[in-house]
């Protein structure tokens, strides 16, 4: 069910209600000059269609209230439960497709080589970007102490940690 159903419908809804209107203006019009038997297909044909309109208002409330009550579950599933729309999936992987920029990969270097990372409040601003807040970081294992001293009169200490990035 999608808000195009709703609106199929509703269209349906809005033609059943010409063919009313067509078939009334035909009764004001030519009432006086058909036989019993026009006049009592009219009449037939005319409460068929009222009979199908009032099928087709209540089908359409009915998928709207069912529409509605099923993107109010959405909305109140739990963290981590309720599944992106396919416009959500394809501007996420857009903006993961988009590079980092060069002042936010910060580089270390060590005994013959170097290390290139983001620091925390990149990648959490890189993911607050991307997935807005529907994400959670998870710490796994212990964080560990890589280096700890004094670089050019500044403390410096440089923490490793593996995180894991959850969507919702």
């Amino acid at each position: 069910m999608s808000q195009a159903h709703i609106d199929s419908l509703k269209n349906e809804v809005v033609d059943k209600k010409n063919q009313i209107q067509q078939l009334e203006t035909e009764r004001k019009e030519e009432w006086e000059t058909w036989s019993e038997s026009q006049r009592e297909l009219n009449c037939l044909i005319l409460s068929e269609a009222k009979s199908d309109l009032g099928e087709l208002n209540r089908l359409v409330s009915n998928t709207i209230i069912a529409y509605n009550n099923a993107k109010r579950a959405e909305q109140s599933m739990p963290f981590g439960q309720r599944p992106f729309s396919n416009e959500e999936l394809k501007a996420m992987q857009q903006k993961l497709n988009i590079p980092l920029r060069k002042d936010d990969v910060c580089e270390r270097k060590g005994a013959g080589s170097s290390v290139f990372y983001i620091e925390t409040h990149t990648a959490l601003e890189k993911a607050r970007d991307i997935f807005g807040a529907d994400y959670s970081i998870e710490v796994k294992g212990e964080p560990q102490i890589v280096f700890q001293g004094n670089t050019n009169g500044k403390n410096l200490v440089c923490v490793k940690a593996v995180v894991r990035l959850r969507l919702v």
